[in-house]
């Protein structure tokens, strides 16, 4: 899979992500995956996302809480840093 196609599925799956936590409002800056594809192995890496204001990051990690101790089929885990 080329590199513009799994950033547009990250953004993707992130929307549909904001849309279930009910943070649709939040503006994203910036969307990155940490750490190197391996196509072989097609484990999963973590998604940086930085937000566009302190309130939208705050929102989000807020609703994640809620969402980690619903009953999903997704993973969620979150850490709150400075910026």
């Amino acid at each position: 899979m080329k590199m513009e196609t799994r950033k547009l599925a990250d953004e993707d799956q992130l929307e549909r992500l904001l849309h279930e936590i009910q943070c649709d409002d939040v503006l994203m800056q910036n969307i990155v995956r940490l750490g190197k594809y391996d196509e072989v192995r097609g484990m999963p890496r973590s998604l940086k996302v930085v937000t566009v204001s302190e309130h939208g990051r705050n929102k989000i990690l807020a609703q994640a809480k809620k969402y980690t101790a619903a009953p999903h089929s997704h993973k969620c885990s979150y850490s709150k840093t400075g910026q």
